[in-house]
Formats: structure tokens, C-alpha cells, sequence
């Protein structure tokens, strides 16, 4: 704030607020942030939210998910069943610096944290800017529900892929 006169974004993605900092971390650095933020992430998200009436998603940030979408099908080959949206961007409680929640459904996927930093770490840098914020779950662990899974499950909009 002090020298852009900008508020901090409302983000805990450590390796975002590195690039919006100006700070250009190593490869080690950028790993190491995105494994502290899977694991503070399974903590802070886990907690009750108020379902809002918005339940839409922007054309913007519809085209940031399904680029990155379509890059991880493309270039990873991890097959996609469903893609759901969640949080601020469809409850309309967004703010300058909101984060993008995405949650992507793949058979392929069988270990939340394992999947997690992969999703995390083929984000280009325009969604790491945009705050695109991905988990990872696979259809099993998807209806057997958690916290987290509740939200997305109350609160997501799915995404045609």
C-alpha cells in the first residue's frame, strides 16, 4: 500500500503476491511457496460460509478458467469431468483483488495435495495475476464431501468444458 496505494489483494496464493509484489522468486522459491499455500489452504478454506444470491459467472472470468482448462487437457492430458466455479466470483461478494476458486473434477485424480500442487504449479502467469485458484478432486472424493467440498457443492456454478 505504502507505494502503490493499493490495498493488498485477498489472497493467501503466496506465489501471486510474489508476482504482484515485484518479487521474481526462483523455481525453488515459486515451488516451496505453492506447497505452503496447499497446506494453509486446506486449513483456512475449511470453514462455513452464507450462500449469496449471484450464482453467475463473468464472461471474464470464464474465459481465464477455460483457458486454463483447455491448457491443462491440452498439455497435461488430465482428462476433465466437470469444472465448477465457487466463492466470491459467484456469490457477487467480490472486491478488488478477489481470487478466482475453481474446483476440476478428473478420474485421473486420486490425492487432493498431490493433484492441488499440480494444479497449481502450470499456471501461466496471467492466472497467477488474475488469482486463479484451483483444487483438485476426483468423482469419489467429490460426493464423499468435506468441508470444502460442501461449499463448492452449495455455492459453485458448473462451467460447460
Amino acid at each position: 500500500m505504502k507505494t502503490t496505494r493499493e490495498y493488498s489483494p485477498y489472497t493467501h496464493d503466496l506465489h501471486r503476491l510474489a508476482e504482484l509484489a515485484g518479487i521474481s522468486p526462483s523455481d525453488e522459491q515459486v515451488n516451496l511457496l505453492d506447497k505452503i499455500f496447499s497446506f494453509a489452504d486446506l486449513f483456512i478454506r475449511h470453514r462455513p460460509t452464507t450462500p449469496m444470491a449471484k450464482k453467475r459467472i463473468s464472461k471474464k472470468i470464464e474465459k481465464v478458467v477455460r483457458g486454463y482448462v483447455l491448457r491443462l487437457q491440452k498439455e497435461k492430458k488430465i482428462p476433465v469431468s466437470r469444472v465448477l466455479v465457487y466463492g466470491s466470483q459467484v456469490t457477487g461478494k467480490t472486491h478488488p483483488g478477489s481470487d478466482i476458486d475453481v474446483c476440476i473434477i478428473s478420474p485421473r485424480f486420486a490425492s487432493s495435495l498431490k493433484e492441488w500442487q499440480l494444479l497449481f504449479s502450470i499456471r501461466n502467469r496471467e492466472e497467477v495475476l488474475a488469482g486463479l485458484e484451483p483444487v483438485g478432486y476426483s468423482e469419489e472424493d467429490f460426493l464423499a464431501g468435506s468441508s470444502l467440498i460442501n461449499e463448492i457443492q452449495r455455492t459453485g456454478v458448473e462451467m460447460a468444458i
